[in-house]
């Protein structure tokens, strides 16, 4: 009840079909210090961020991928002051 936006931590992304898959475009790869930021462009507005370590092979931009996340690695928020 009450239910207005799902939240989803970069590192909960996965490359890959799993129980809860989005298809998505590479939209930039961005070389962290510790890690590889990957932008995903989804079939709806907005991007999505995607964070893998350094020995994950990574699309090039413009591939079409599938990521997946966990059921259980979802923050589902809701908002209890009134419409946004």
């Amino acid at each position: 009840e009450g239910l207005s936006h799902a939240g989803l931590r970069a590192a909960g992304l996965r490359l890959g079909p799993g129980p809860v898959s989005l298809p998505c475009t590479v939209e930039r790869v961005i070389d962290n210090v510790f890690s590889e930021i990957v932008l995903l462009r989804t079939p709806g507005p907005g991007l999505l961020r995607m964070e893998c370590d350094k020995n994950t092979p990574l699309p090039t931009v413009g591939a079409s991928v599938t990521v997946h996340a966990a059921p259980e690695d979802f923050l589902l928020l809701t908002n209890t002051e009134g419409p946004l």
